[in-house]
């Protein structure tokens, strides 16, 4: 495999994600938009559950940051999509990468997208909503 053809690849995805980085706002905004509206009622249902110094943050932060990330999953497949769609799949062929090197350079740069939006939801929920990881990750 060779890392240069999929750093090429992996740059171009770099900037047509950079084009339009409305979805990756939106995929970091929605779970802290969710979690601050599901948060009280999250906290009375751990306490009905025999957890009554829970926020409510510890159930649902890792749930909506995990699903929020799933549907983030979409923009990878979007891109293979688009390049069927533009006709460029076929060029990238022809270019002698093989099949791992393109998925790699493609989806490469947008699974870190996807743990760095992982990441700010959570650092962002311990700010604004108390979230402490009470057991081991």
């Amino acid at each position: 495999m060779s890392l240069t053809r999929s750093a090429a690849i992996a740059r171009t995805t770099v900037r047509l994600v950079a084009k339009d980085p409305g979805v990756t706002i939106i995929m970091i905004a929605m779970p802290l938009i969710f979690i601050a509206f599901l948060k009280p009622s999250l906290a009375a249902q751990l306490a009905q559950q025999g957890y009554p110094g829970a926020s409510g943050a510890e159930a649902g932060v890792p749930g909506l940051a995990v699903l929020f990330a799933f549907l983030s999953i979409q923009t990878v497949c979007m891109l293979f999509f688009r390049e069927h769609f533009w006709g460029t799949w076929q060029r990238l062929r022809a270019a002698g990468a093989t099949g791992i090197e393109l998925v790699v350079g493609k989806a490469g740069p947008l699974v870190v997208v996807i743990l760095a939006q992982m990441v700010v939801v959570f650092l962002a929920s311990a700010w604004f909503f108390d979230y402490r990881i009470n057991g081991s990750l």
